[in-house]
């Protein structure tokens, strides 16, 4: 993703998918795991980014994956779009 207006609009959908998500996840859990969480919705957000519409469409579909994945799920074990992850070393 190297078009600036890409970044914003992952940027922009990022912040909403996030706020979603705070306002609706547990105290406990946004508390303990936040910075690690966020970083699991970008990476999603990441992955998205040229598949969505525009940065609502983008936040609605990143909010689904990672509410399926569930909290803690490492979006690099099962790859970015389907694609197998590369070995970790």
């Amino acid at each position: 993703m190297n078009d600036p207006v890409d970044v914003a609009r992952a940027c922009a959908a990022l912040e909403q998918a996030w706020a979603e998500i705070r306002h609706n996840a547990p105290a406990h859990l946004v508390c303990a795991r936040e910075t690690l969480e966020r970083e699991r919705l970008a990476i999603i957000v990441a992955s998205l980014a040229m598949t969505a519409n525009d940065e609502t469409d983008l936040a609605r579909i990143a909010i689904r994956r990672y509410r399926r994945e569930g909290p803690g799920h490492d979006p690099q074990e099962s790859g970015v779009h389907g694609q197998t992850p590369s070995p970790r070393t």
